[in-house]
């Protein structure tokens, strides 16, 4: 990483400062999962939106930033929500400041329940970050009132149900300053002020709060030069806002005097963590961003933190290993500091653990979990000198997959407005032709459709769209399939099943499959214990020249279909979907166009889908309804 990756990140204090430099800066020390919701919106405009970010950064740069300690996630709203990006995303402050500076601005209104159940189904979930016993703390920042207020306070009322802690701040006079207060979780977590430009003499008072809250236990209020406020007994430190490069790479030691050679490399502590550390390089001139040294961040590995004195990474549980100027040191027994008889930075012995079971993976390796850690295995290939311990973390060996298991998917969601990926990147799907699928502007006006009509996936005849993630990977029960789809008006559907999604593909049989045909919407299903059907259930208007929603639950008892937010149809049906090699697949059906080429049988669809999702629950009916009435 070169010093213009990071400028930005370790210079935010020079660019915007704190509103008043007498005062004291305020951070916290200890652990919770923080997620920012930021309203993006018309009201603000694009200024008032990077007042907003720049407010969250000053408040970023106060905590304890590690996958220990802090996590932190993003969530911005407007007409729509959008997860910028979940609590084990961002590892570090450098990596979180340059990320919150690249979040785009999005014209809109406040669809303020959208950001709540984005949070509460996509970023407080174990494969998203979120950790057991650890408190969940939402910041919203938001300039007017909610779009749709009963959601929005159901929306704060079940995240403060599941022990979410809600600070609401509001900016300026758009706002409905009860619906804020019923919002937030008590009258101290509550906050206003008259413009954006006003946050950051907000930024001391809210971190105040936050970290001496009795319901974020977790947390320890940190002032320069004073003891820790709360349970710790250490004095805190405080990252700084600014670092000037030259000044601080200047004290970095070569062969007993300073790094003022042209070329000449030191070393020096990160003075945002503890388990990396600097390596400056003295340049011949000063570069275009005004500094003398190119700065790389370099990482400890795992069991070792950064010791200037020594100029070494040295072992956690080494008496010299203070972190002196920096960071804290991760606690022992933490993922980067494990307890001595899971130290990874000497090379293990087999005797330091206790083997378990073995299983082949896919290239014939034989691979062995150890009782003590369920998130390392070893792999043998010579039984006298075997090669680990391997890491899964943060994820678990699995035996059955003979690998690294990675976290059952809480919700996926294609937007299909910038790119086609899913929302926090979590799966992608592929056109098949950009010519005959395409992302494309929605010109179609859906009244009181918060999501619907931003952007779409455009489909013609010769086009479809394949979800590679599901390929002989079917989802377990129970979950939830959900999109809208806009048959064109024009389109012949006399005596033809048009495919919506299925699974199926040349010689490949599909076992899930959803389609329109004689003016319906349908649902088959193949599981290890039979088959299942829902004959095309009428939609209103014939199902053309208009959005549709569809969503399919399956729960291991029945399978239902339903259109429009309504429960169209239910069936009996029990075990897991059969997997095909196939991925699942957007507008056509191409086994039965192999199988009746011959014939006047055409399954491809022409139109436009949006939204398409899939749930690793059942939604429940007002869910779903809440869902289609976007």
């Amino acid at each position: 990483m070169s010093v213009e990756e990071i400028l930005y990140a370790i210079l935010i204090g020079c660019a915007i400062g704190l509103s008043n430099s007498q005062d004291a800066t305020v951070g916290c020390t200890g652990e919770a999962d923080i997620v920012f919701l930021v309203h993006s919106s018309n009201s603000l405009g694009n200024s008032g939106f990077r007042q907003e970010l720049n407010f969250v950064q000053q408040l970023i740069v106060g905590f304890d930033i590690s996958p220990d300690l802090v996590r932190v996630g993003l969530v911005t709203f407007s007409s729509s929500s959008e997860l910028r990006f979940p609590l084990n995303r961002y590892q570090d402050v450098q990596g979180l400041l340059k990320a919150v500076k690249a979040v785009p601005f999005k014209k809109g209104n406040a669809a303020t329940h959208m950001a709540f159940l984005r949070t509460r189904a996509q970023v407080f979930q174990r494969g998203s970050g979120d950790r057991r016993n650890v408190t969940n703390v939402i910041v919203l920042l938001t300039g007017e009132q909610s779009r749709f207020p009963d959601r929005t306070l159901t929306g704060a009322r079940q995240l403060k149900n599941d022990g979410a802690i809600i600070y609401a701040v509001g900016i300026g006079d758009k706002l409905d300053k009860q619906e804020l207060s019923a919002i937030a979780s008590d009258k101290d977590t509550l906050f206003t002020v008259d413009s954006s430009s006003q946050l950051l003499g907000l930024r001391n008072k809210l971190l105040a709060a936050i970290c001496t809250s009795k319901e974020t236990p977790g947390l320890s209020l940190a002032i320069p030069g004073q003891a820790t406020v709360g349970p710790g007994t250490t004095t805190a430190y405080v990252p700084p806002l600014a670092v000037h490069i030259d000044d601080f790479c200047g004290k970095c030691v070569v062969n007993g005097g300073p790094l003022t050679e042209n070329g000449a490399v030191g070393y020096i502590f990160d003075p945002y963590s503890c388990t990396s550390y600097w390596m400056c390089e003295r340049r011949p001139n000063r570069g275009l961003d005004g500094w003398m040294y190119t700065v790389i961040v370099r990482n400890c590995s795992i069991g070792t933190v950064w010791d200037q004195d020594s100029q070494a990474c040295i072992r956690c549980d080494d008496p010299q290993a203070v972190c002196k100027g920096t960071a804290p040191k991760p606690p022992m027994g933490s993922s980067h500091c494990p307890f001595p008889d899971h130290q990874t930075g000497l090379r293990p012995t087999k005797s330091m653990y206790t083997w378990g079971e073995s299983c082949t993976d896919s290239v014939g390796n034989t691979l062995t979990s150890v009782v003590e850690d369920e998130q390392i295995y070893y792999i043998l290939q010579y039984p006298r000198a075997p090669v680990g311990p391997v890491s899964c973390f943060p994820h678990r060996f699995s035996l059955s997959r003979c690998g690294c298991e990675a976290p059952v998917f809480s919700s996926i969601i294609f937007q299909y407005e910038d790119d086609y990926a899913s929302i926090g990147k979590t799966a992608y799907s592929e056109p098949n032709d950009v010519a005959h699928a395409s992302l494309c502007e929605n010109t179609i006006e859906v009244p009181d459709m918060a999501r619907v009509g931003d952007g779409a996936l455009c489909i013609d005849e010769f086009g479809h769209v394949e979800i590679p993630y599901f390929k002989n990977n079917p989802p377990d029960y129970p979950f939830t399939i959900h999109f809208f789809y806009w048959l064109d008006e024009d389109v012949n559907t006399e005596g033809r099943s048009i495919a919506l999604l299925n699974n199926g593909k040349c010689d490949i049989l599909p076992t899930v499959e959803i389609y329109f045909e004689e003016g319906g919407v349908g649902v088959y299903m193949e599981t290890e214990d039979g088959f299942y059907d829902i004959p095309p259930q009428y939609v209103e208007g014939g199902g053309q020249g208009a959005w549709v929603c569809v969503a399919v639950t399956y729960d291991g008892d029945y399978m239902a279909l339903y259109l429009e937010g309504e429960e169209s149809e239910a069936v009996e049906a029990s075990g897991d979907i059969v997997a095909t090699e196939s991925a699942w697949i957007l507008g056509n059906s191409y086994y039965y166009e192999d199988e009746y080429l011959y014939d006047d049988y055409d399954p491809s669809f022409e139109g436009r889908f949006d939204e398409v999702s899939f749930y690793n629950r059942v939604l429940s009916a007002e869910e779903i309804g809440e869902l289609c009435s976007q």
